[in-house]
């Protein structure tokens, strides 16, 4: 998912009831656990994975960026993309260090 489709998502969501921005939300956060099962660790993620968790990711910021994310949603969209940012192997975690200026 690129950047573009992650804020059209948010866009859409903004103009939702709240209940349904929450089911957005919910299935957002629910591609991270997609592949998570299916792996042994974050570091033996498949290539489909990390295209799955970095549309997630660009998703999530862009949720978060416009305040739309609940704040009983809000431990868990964090969670996971703090456990993405750690999976040091991953190219998602480079992108995320590029880009938004983490250093590790």
């Amino acid at each position: 998912m690129r950047w573009s489709a992650a804020k059209a998502v948010a866009r859409i969501s903004e103009r939702l009831p709240a209940e349904f921005t929450s089911q957005v939300v919910d299935t957002v956060i629910g591609l991270f656990s997609i592949h998570s099962i299916a792996i042994a660790s974050l570091y033996d993620m498949p290539a489909i994975a990390e295209g799955t968790w970095h549309g997630a990711c660009l998703s999530c910021a862009e949720l978060l960026r416009r305040g739309l994310v609940p704040n009983d949603h809000l431990s868990d969209a964090i969670d996971w993309i703090i456990k993405v940012i750690f999976s040091s192997g991953s190219e998602i975690s480079v992108f995320l260090t590029l880009s938004v200026g983490f250093v590790f």
